[in-house]
């Protein structure tokens, strides 16, 4: 009887982490991608604006990258 129980929760943990490095993954592209975009438009500016607005579309991409997985496959 415990062995069903140990094995069932050790499966149910495996998949709870695989969904959560997924969630991670996208959380990550989505502020490489955004974080990109941002200092690509704050560069014809400044150093100082490009630094900003790459720290501005890091944060989007977090939260639109874990958003997106969380509507898709969450």
């Amino acid at each position: 009887m415990r062995n069903s129980w140990h094995s069932s929760w050790q499966s149910r943990m495996a998949e709870s982490n695989q969904g959560a490095q997924m969630r991670a993954a996208f959380s990550f592209i989505g502020t490489t991608v955004l974080g990109s975009v941002g200092w690509a438009i704050g560069a014809y500016i400044g150093i100082g604006t490009a630094i900003v607005l790459s720290c501005i579309g890091s944060g989007f991409g977090m939260y639109w990258g874990r958003r997106l997985f969380d509507q898709w496959l969450g």
